[in-house]
């Protein structure tokens, strides 16, 4: 029986982006702003819209979770031999009709 969670994040470091912005890559989107079809233009131009800087998103969301406190008083903990009456409609089971259920 667990009395307390204790919530963290979990990150894997493993696991990282690669959306570092070399000169190649820059040099190749500003080829693709000036010389590509309208699709390709598009395209670059809501990559660049939707970069985000990861380091910044990270503090940010320690920053939260930090801030973030959980009363105990809140959460409802539930047996797995506790009556599921909490939470379903009560039941007639002795109903003869459909509509007595």
């Amino acid at each position: 029986m667990i009395d307390k969670a204790l919530l963290s994040i979990v990150t894997k470091e493993k696991r990282k982006l690669n959306i570092d912005e070399t000169p190649r890559t820059k040099q190749i989107a500003d080829l693709h702003k000036y010389f590509g079809s309208k699709r390709t233009k598009m395209v670059t131009e809501q990559q660049e819209r939707l970069k985000v800087d990861v380091e910044n998103i990270k503090e940010t969301l320690e920053q939260t979770a930090k801030e973030t406190h959980i009363d105990e008083s809140d959460v409802v903990s539930f047996k797995p031999d506790e009556n599921d009456s909490l939470y379903r409609p009560p039941i007639n089971r002795n109903a003869s009709r459909v509509q007595d259920v």
